[in-house]
């Protein structure tokens, strides 16, 4: 990554599933990161909500739990990865009426637990949706 881009202040951005990704590579690898912007995310994915499933129909292993950020932040400890995710900015955006509310709020609640600064952004209605994700880039991105 570094050879592509050198700059000290790399943000990583993602919607939806995208938004999934974002957080697990930031929470794996903060050094890497200084800026989360995460909107409408779900970070379990082997929760089944409303019609989305678990979208590995069961299968669990190692790699499942440390690709899932609401599965291994619990047991982060103190090392060097939990001091380099209090550095970053951290945004979280959902809308009240999207699915993944709750699993948002829970994300939330562990990075707290954790003292890990970050901003939730709950919009009004459903924001999983490109239009949504059009207004919210300007304003947290």
């Amino acid at each position: 990554m570094a050879a592509k881009n050198s700059h000290d202040r790399t943000i990583v951005h993602g919607c939806s599933l995208g938004a999934f990704q974002a957080a697990s590579l930031v929470f794996r690898h903060p050094h890497l990161f200084r800026k989360l912007v995460a909107f409408s995310g779900r970070y379990d994915l082997t929760m089944k909500v409303e019609s989305f499933g678990d979208l590995f129909d069961g299968y669990y292993d190692d790699s499942v739990y440390f690709q899932t950020p609401t599965h291994f932040l619990p047991g982060l400890g103190a090392d060097w990865r939990l001091d380099r995710l209090r550095e970053i900015n951290i945004v979280l955006t959902i809308g009240d009426a999207d699915p993944f509310l709750d699993n948002n709020r829970y994300l939330s609640r562990l990075l707290g637990e954790k003292n890990i600064r970050h901003h939730l952004h709950v919009w009004d209605g459903r924001a999983h949706r490109a239009g949504a994700w059009r207004r919210m880039a300007p304003l947290y991105i």
